[in-house]
């Protein structure tokens, strides 16, 4: 009896583990194919590419609002040294 309860445990211990590793497929050629990425997956990756396309496009329009600004600043201050250089003439 004793040996037909370690035998039981061992085997459910055993399918547990076996369970617990999953791997793709080979076909009988030996050939690997990866696994179809599930629904999930698919709009986690959709997600993650949509998310760094924001943030590129953020960047790149904080970075043009930037320049305008330098831009408009220059031109103030270039106006107010010509002032100044026309006062002194």
């Amino acid at each position: 009896m004793k040996l037909l309860t370690a035998l039981i445990v061992l085997f459910i211990s055993n399918t547990a583990i076996a369970n617990s590793y999953k791997y793709d497929a080979l076909n009988v050629e030996g050939e690997y194919s990866p696994k179809e990425l599930t629904r999930v997956e698919k709009m986690k990756l959709l997600r993650e590419k949509l998310e760094r396309q924001n943030e590129a496009l953020v960047k790149k329009q904080v970075e043009q609002m930037r320049l305008q600004s330098e831009l408009l600043l220059m031109k103030k201050i270039k106006a107010a040294f010509d002032a100044q250089l026309q006062a002194l003439k």
